[in-house]
């Protein structure tokens, strides 16, 4: 149901591109993927896609169509008024958003393109710091490159090459903020914090593991903590999470738990729970920073305060307008466990002794 109604907005936000017939509606422009900037109190939108062109090898060949406008619909009008090109955008896989567009202008693209009524149900979202359109090229299919490069995945958790795989499919949710990953051509670093359609601020790349932890995502990586001044790598097996809301004293107090287990990477020189405790000061360090950063802007990405509505229902009712007051100074409880369920080898004492 949710995809038909969909597909109703999706014809009902492209009908008023509909003014042509007979052969002109024949002449379709697929979009690929689609780049959003603002510039000069106007939105331009950068198509990329195929039409009637291929290459020597008869593949069909990426052309890019620019226009410009109030709204979306303007833009679209825009590039068809140039080319004559119908654009239609189901099968469009990939969304930049430049973080430069103000927050009035971002409530319309995050109506439209996040709240599952835009362009494509599972189109990839993403934000960049830059000029959105400047990821998109004449050369090739930029979006394909873009989306190889991003989703082939980091091969630590504190990578720059952050995975897009588990981020991909981003869509807000009643007292969640927003959360877009920070694209580049070749890389994605980072989360970008948004709050009330507002880009509020970003998780730097090195927290982002333990933002998806914390909210039960679950992913592969390693992760680099140091006993006695030498680092040790541990391989992330798997990661369960639970968040719960509860109401002591007139404040909130959320309960972070992570259960974590680790394979060793390294030759291990002394008893596994030494590394344990290790691995469990570094995530509560991690969790505790990245934290700060969601109450510092705001920006409830983990839904603290769905959880306490669900716990606390009537409470929830004489305090939701308030809530953005209570998020920035509720208490976190942070609740690790790691543990190694495989140690490879296993050694006695310091090398050289």
């Amino acid at each position: 149901m949710k995809q038909l109604t969909a597909l109703w907005i999706i014809l009902l936000l492209l009908f008023p591109l509909c003014g042509c017939h007979g052969e002109e509606m024949e002449r379709f422009f697929i979009v690929t993927a689609m780049a959003v900037d603002w510039e000069d109190e106007m939105y331009i939108l950068r198509l990329e896609g195929s039409a009637e062109q291929v290459d020597e090898n008869k593949n069909p060949k990426a052309i890019l169509r620019e226009g410009r406008g109030r709204n979306l619909t303007q833009c679209f009008l825009d590039v068809q008024k140039q080319t004559g090109e119908y654009p239609y955008t189901r099968q469009t896989e990939l969304i930049l958003l430049s973080s430069a567009i103000p927050a009035p202008q971002m409530t319309h693209l995050l109506g439209d393109l996040l709240n599952e009524n835009g362009v494509r149900l599972n189109a990839r979202v993403a934000m960049t710091d830059g000029k959105a359109g400047a990821l998109l090229s004449e050369e090739s299919f930029s979006s394909q490159r873009i989306l190889k490069a991003v989703t082939k995945g980091g091969g630590t958790l504190t990578s720059a090459d952050i995975m897009l795989r588990d981020l991909a499919y981003t869509r807000t949710a009643t007292g969640i903020a927003p959360v877009l990953p920070i694209t580049y051509a070749d890389r994605t670093e980072g989360l970008c914090l948004l709050r009330e359609d507002e880009v509020v601020g970003q998780i730097p790349p090195a927290l982002t593991p333990v933002f998806m932890m914390a909210g039960g995502t679950k992913r592969g990586g390693s992760l680099t903590v140091d006993v006695d001044g030498s680092a040790y790598a541990f391989k992330l097996l798997h990661n369960r999470s639970r968040i719960r809301t509860d109401w002591r004293d007139g404040e909130a107090v959320v309960t972070v738990t992570i259960e974590a287990e680790f394979r060793a990477a390294d030759l291990l020189e002394s008893d596994v729970t030494l590394y344990e405790g290790a691995l469990e000061a570094r995530l509560q360090k991690d969790l505790m920073a990245m934290m700060a950063i969601l109450q510092e802007t705001g920006c409830d990405a983990l839904g603290f305060g769905q959880y306490l509505s669900r716990r606390h229902p009537v409470l929830w009712k004489q305090i939701e307008g308030a809530w953005d007051k209570y998020f920035v100074s509720c208490r976190i409880v942070p609740e690790i466990t790691a543990t190694i369920t495989d140690t490879g080898k296993l050694k006695t004492g310091k090398v050289g002794e």
